[in-house]
């Protein structure tokens, strides 16, 4: 038996099949990322790391996160059951100490999900994770949604770039009414969801920078005037990369990377139809692994 070769393959598809059942287990989008040319995989997975519902006066978040208010008030009528109302005159604000906990790293990719019920079209701010990524409001009922990228320097380090910004056509949100926002970053584009409907994309693959900071909504200079419930933040988790046997390397008819989404299947946004992975070993030809639309791995 040719041992490289059994490795390297078995290595492959065990990433593979682990990402899937990542997805299938998590209801969450999964990938693995190759290096094209060279021989490492590694596996990304989206995991929730912080949710709030606001259903009393404690504020009390998963995962050990309570938050802290001055300002905004419990309302019965939220989303679902109760929600925090944010009101103008009163500077309100909440903080959730979130970056203290390392489940936050957003270097690979994040996503905010949050319900909104406007109550004014005055610009401001509605969410900042960190200083890393958040959603704002314009003053036409504009939805915006950024992320601070990461760009490296001449010596090897990295520092802050420009903002990463997307914005919903005007008049996406209707004052009195929820609506449900979703902001997703995968290294590939920075997407904002109202309501399941995609409204703004751009394409983007940089790495996110974190400042470090608070999970703020609201905002004590401009003041939110809105409702809010139901917030969910979520990080995308990569595992150490794996390393195939040496001389085996990913041949260019392999994809940078391949996504599964929650059910488990092929992204259609970014796989058409199915893919392939093609290893090619030092004077011993070539195999593949093929990935159909519904996900299974052959």
């Amino acid at each position: 038996l040719d041992l490289g070769r059994r490795q390297a393959l078995g290595l492959v598809q065990s990433t593979l099949s682990a990402a899937r059942n990542t997805a299938l287990l998590r209801r969450s989008p999964a990938r693995v990322e190759f290096e094209v040319g060279g021989n490492r995989m590694t596996a990304c997975a989206m995991s929730v790391v912080g949710t709030w519902h606001f259903e009393d006066a404690s504020l009390r978040g998963a995962f050990g996160l309570d938050a802290q208010a001055a300002g905004p008030k419990l309302v019965d009528d939220g989303f679902l059951g109760k929600a925090l109302r944010f009101t103008a005159g009163e500077a309100p604000k909440l903080e959730v100490d979130v970056m203290r906990d390392p489940a936050y790293r957003f270097e690979a990719g994040f996503a905010l999900e949050l319900a909104l019920r406007p109550e004014g079209s005055r610009a401001c701010s509605v969410v900042d994770v960190g200083r890393a990524f958040g959603l704002q409001m314009t003053g036409t009922g504009t939805l915006r949604a950024w992320f601070l990228p990461m760009q490296e320097t001449q010596g090897g380090g990295s520092r802050p770039g420009n903002h990463v910004v997307v914005e919903s056509p005007p008049g996406i949100l209707t004052a009195g009414r929820w609506s449900r926002i979703r902001v997703h970053y995968d290294r590939r584009s920075l997407k904002l969801e109202v309501d399941g409907e995609l409204v703004a994309e751009l394409a983007d693959d940089t790495p996110v920078y974190a400042l470090g900071g608070q999970l703020i909504v609201g905002s004590a200079e401009r003041t939110l005037q809105a409702s809010v419930d139901s917030l969910v933040i979520a990080t995308w988790a990569a595992d150490e990369s794996t390393q195939l046997p040496e001389g085996v390397v990913f041949a260019p008819e392999t994809p940078a990377r391949i996504a599964f989404d929650a059910e488990g299947r092929l992204e259609r946004s970014e796989h058409s139809g199915d893919v392939r992975v093609v290893l090619t070993y030092p004077e011993q030809g070539s195999e593949e692994l093929r990935i159909n639309r519904l996900g299974v791995i052959d």
